[in-house]
C-alpha cells in the first residue's frame, strides 16, 4: 500500500509539463487582462474628450456668429 502511495505522490514528466503550460497560460491571461483594462479606460477617456471637443466646435461656431452678426 505505501509504494501505491509512493507512485501515486510522484510527478510524471508530463505532469511537470502541463502544470508549468498552465502557470504560463495564467500568467499570460493576467497580462492581457492588464492590457484590456488599460485599453477600457482610454476608450472612455478618448469618448470624454471627443465630447469635450464637440462642445468646443460649438462654442466656437456661435462666438463666429456673435462675431459677424455685431459686423466685426
Amino acid at each position: 500500500m505505501n509504494a501505491d502511495l509512493l507512485k501515486a505522490s510522484e510527478q510524471t514528466t508530463v505532469d511537470k509539463e502541463q502544470f508549468l503550460l498552465l502557470e504560463d497560460l495564467y500568467e499570460t491571461v493576467e497580462k492581457h487582462q492588464e492590457l484590456l483594462d488599460k485599453n477600457i479606460h482610454n476608450q472612455v477617456m478618448l469618448t470624454h474628450i471627443e465630447k469635450q471637443l464637440e462642445k468646443a466646435l460649438k462654442d466656437i461656431e456661435k462666438l463666429k456668429d456673435k462675431v459677424r452678426e455685431n459686423g466685426i
